[in-house]
C-alpha cells in the first residue's frame, strides 16, 4: 500500500502547518509535490511554475522510507509563499531507487479535477510562522528565465511519451547506409528501460491518494500517464471546489509575460457583433516558391557541419569540449557535463544517452551483416562499461545523468579518449546526424517557414539559436525580439483580421499544426504573423517585418545581451553559408 493522507484539511494562522502521512514500501523512494493550480502537475503548464505556486520536495532531494509510515512536513518557508492562494494540490511519487526507475504517482493527468488538496483559510498570511526558520524568500521564478526549471517526476514520464507519439518526418534526400526507419524509433530514456509489468490499479475503486499508475516502463511506458490528454485540458474544464476570485470557476495561476503582454487567455472573449468568416488556413504545396526545393536530412546534415565548423572545429563528430573551461563560451551557468560531437551533445541534457542509443541500434544492423570488426563494436570502444554508460546517460533525472562511471566522470580521462575514438565511427556519425536533425532543426521547420527564414545562413541563425538555448528557449527568444504583435489589442486586432474569435478558434483552424490550448505562444505568435503577411497589401492592421528585418532586430538583441559575436560568426559569414538555394520548408512540415 502506497498512500499519502493530510493530517489537517485546513492551514490557517491558528495552525500554520501543513503535514502529510505517506505510507510506502520500505525499499522504495519518494517526492512529494504541492501546488495552488492543479494544471501545474502538468509539463505542458511547466512555463507557468513559479517558487510562489509550485513545490516539489525532490530539490532536496528523494526520500527513503525508515518506517511503514512517514510524516512529511511542507516547509515553512514554501507555505508561506503559498499564502493568498485558496488551495494547496498534493501528489505523491515513489521510485524504485534513486535514479527515479520504476516510478509510481498518486495522481493521473487525466483527472486534474480530482486531485486531492487541502485549504488554505481566507485569514491565512504566513505571518505566524517562526521568521527564524522562514529566513530571506528567494524571488520567484518567471517565464523565460535563465535559472532552472520547476519539475516533478510526473514530467519526464509525460514528456517521454509526447516524443515517442511524435509523427514520423519523411526522411528523403539522405541516405547514411541504414535502414530509414531506424530514424523513426524513439530516442528516449524510457526507450531502454524495461522493468516488469505490475497489474494496473482500478481507478474507480482506488481512493483518490492511492496510486493510480504502479507500473511503469511497458512498451508504452507513459500511456497510463496521458490518455485522453491531447489537447490538455483547458482552464474551464477544470471545475475546482473553491477560487471565487477566478473566471468561469477555474483556478486563477498569474500567466507568465511574453511579448509584452499576458501569455494566456484568461477568458472567454466577448462574442463578435457580427457572425466572422474564418479564412481558410492555407495549404502551402510549394507551387509559390519558384525554383525553390524541399529542404531534405542531407541539407539540414549540413546546415549543422557547418554551424559546428563555425566556431573552429574541424573534427566535428570527434570533438570533447571541456565541461568548465567552455562554460562560458556556451552561455552555460552549470556544469552540463561531457559536451561532445557534433552539436554538441551534453550530458547533462540526455542528448549523449540518445546518441549513444541510436549507435546501439545501428551497431546491431551491422554485426547482423557481419560488416562490423570487434574492435568497432561499442562495448571495445567504452572499455567494456557500455551497458553502465547507457544506464547513467540515459537516466530520467538529470543529476543521474552527470555520476561517475566506472569511478571516473565521463568529461574526464579515459571517457574523453573513448568519446573522441567512438566519433570517428561512421556509424556513430550517422547516429549523431539522426539526433541532431530530430531534436534540434526538423522541430523548427515550421516556425522557420512561418517567418521566413528560408535560405541555409538564416536557418543556420534559428538552428544555433536551439542549440544554444533548447527549442523551447530559442522559440521564446526570437519570438520575444521579433515580437510584431505586443499586446492585447493588437492580438485582437490581427484575429479580427482573419475572422477567429480567439486564440482558440485560430489554432483550431490550423489543421493540426498548432496545439489548441489557447496559450500565445511563441509558435502562435509566428503562425499569427505568417497569415497577417498573406492577407492582400494594405488588409493587414500590423505591420509585419520581413526576413531581413526580423534577422537584423534579432542580431541587435543578441548584440545587447552581450553574444553578439556568436551571432554574426554564423549569419555574418558569407563564405560558409549561402542565400542560395532557399527551401520549401512547408514540404518538411507536412
Amino acid at each position: 500500500m502506497e498512500q499519502i493522507t493530510p493530517c489537517r484539511s485546513t492551514v490557517s494562522d491558528r495552525f500554520p502547518v501543513a503535514s502529510f502521512s505517506v505510507r510506502i514500501p520500505k525499499d522504495r523512494f519518494y517526492e512529494v509535490c504541492c501546488t495552488t493550480d492543479p494544471r501545474l502537475f502538468h509539463p505542458r503548464y511547466q512555463g507557468h511554475r513559479t517558487a510562489d505556486n509550485f513545490y516539489s520536495s525532490a530539490e532536496r532531494g528523494l526520500f527513503d522510507s525508515t518506517r511503514a509510515e512517514n510524516t512529511w512536513l511542507l516547509p515553512s518557508d514554501q507555505l508561506r509563499r503559498f499564502a493568498g492562494a485558496r488551495r494547496i494540490y498534493y501528489a505523491l511519487a515513489t521510485y524504485g531507487n534513486r535514479s527515479r526507475q520504476y516510478p509510481r504517482f498518486s495522481i493521473s493527468p487525466d483527472a486534474l479535477d480530482r486531485i486531492p488538496s487541502i485549504a488554505l483559510a481566507k485569514d491565512f498570511t504566513g505571518r505566524t510562522l517562526d521568521q527564524r526558520r522562514v529566513g530571506h524568500l528567494p524571488k520567484s521564478q518567471s517565464y523565460g528565465a535563465v535559472t532552472g526549471r520547476l519539475s516533478w517526476g510526473g514530467d519526464a514520464v509525460l514528456l517521454a511519451e509526447s516524443v515517442q507519439n511524435q509523427p514520423s518526418q519523411a526522411y528523403s534526400g539522405y541516405n547514411d547506409g541504414y535502414d530509414p526507419s531506424l530514424w523513426k524509433k524513439g530516442n528516449t530514456p524510457a526507450d531502454q528501460a524495461k522493468p516488469p509489468q505490475t497489474p494496473r490499479a482500478n481507478p474507480t475503486t482506488a481512493p483518490p491518494t492511492r496510486l493510480f499508475s504502479p507500473s511503469y516502463g511497458s512498451p508504452n511506458p507513459a500511456h497510463h500517464m496521458v490518455q485522453n490528454l491531447q489537447p490538455p485540458p483547458s482552464r474551464a474544464a477544470i471545475a475546482l471546489p473553491v477560487q471565487r476570485d477566478a473566471v468561469a470557476g477555474a483556478p486563477r495561476v498569474t500567466p507568465a509575460r511574453y511579448g509584452g503582454h499576458r501569455e494566456t487567455e484568461l477568458h472567454q472573449p466577448r462574442p463578435p457583433a457580427t457572425p466572422r468568416t474564418p479564412m481558410p488556413w492555407p495549404k502551402d504545396n510549394g507551387s509559390e516558391k519558384g525554383n525553390a526545393r524541399a529542404i531534405s536530412i542531407a541539407d539540414q546534415v549540413q546546415i549543422l557541419r557547418k554551424i559546428r565548423k563555425t566556431y573552429g572545429c574541424n573534427d566535428v563528430y570527434s570533438a570533447v569540449d571541456d565541461p568548465i573551461t567552455d562554460k562560458n563560451r556556451y552561455g552555460g551557468t552549470q556544469n552540463d557535463g561531457l559536451r561532445w560531437g557534433l552539436v554538441p551533445f551534453t550530458q547533462r541534457s540526455g542528448h549523449i544517452g540518445q546518441v549513444l542509443s541510436a549507435a546501439v541500434r545501428r551497431e546491431q544492423v551491422l554485426k547482423e551483416s557481419g560488416q562490423l570488426v570487434r574492435e568497432h563494436e561499442l562495448n571495445s570502444v567504452f572499455g567494456g562499461a557500455l551497458s553502465r554508460l547507457l544506464d547513467v546517460t540515459n537516466s530520467i533525472d538529470e543529476v543521474q545523468r552527470l555520476i561517475p562511471v566506472a569511478g571516473i566522470h565521463l568529461w574526464e580521462k579515459p571517457w574523453t579518449d573513448r568519446f573522441r575514438t567512438a566519433g570517428a565511427l561512421p556509424y556513430v556519425q550517422a547516429a549523431q546526424n539522426e539526433v541532431a536533425v530530430q531534436k534540434f532543426v526538423t522541430p523548427n521547420l515550421r516556425l522557420a517557414h512561418w517567418l521566413g527564414l528560408n535560405d541555409e545562413r538564416s536557418l543556420a541563425f534559428l538552428v544555433d539559436r536551439a542549440m544554444q538555448m533548447g527549442n523551447g528557449g530559442g522559440r521564446w527568444w526570437i519570438m520575444r525580439h521579433f515580437c510584431p504583435i505586443r499586446s492585447q489589442a493588437q492580438r485582437r486586432l490581427a484575429l479580427d483580421a482573419l475572422g477567429y474569435n480567439s486564440i482558440r478558434d485560430f489554432q483550431a483552424a490550423s489543421d493540426g499544426e498548432l496545439d489548441i490550448d489557447g496559450a500565445f505562444g511563441p509558435l502562435t505568435h509566428a503562425a499569427l504573423c505568417y497569415r497577417l503577411r498573406r492577407l492582400a497589401p494594405g488588409l493587414s492592421p500590423i505591420r509585419i517585418p520581413g526576413r531581413d528585418e526580423i534577422l537584423a532586430r534579432l542580431i541587435s538583441a543578441a548584440n545587447e545581451a552581450g553574444y553578439g559575436s556568436r551571432i554574426q560568426s554564423v549569419y555574418g559569414n558569407t563564405s560558409v553559408f549561402s542565400d542560395r538555394p532557399t527551401f520549401q520548408l512547408c514540404a518538411a512540415n507536412a
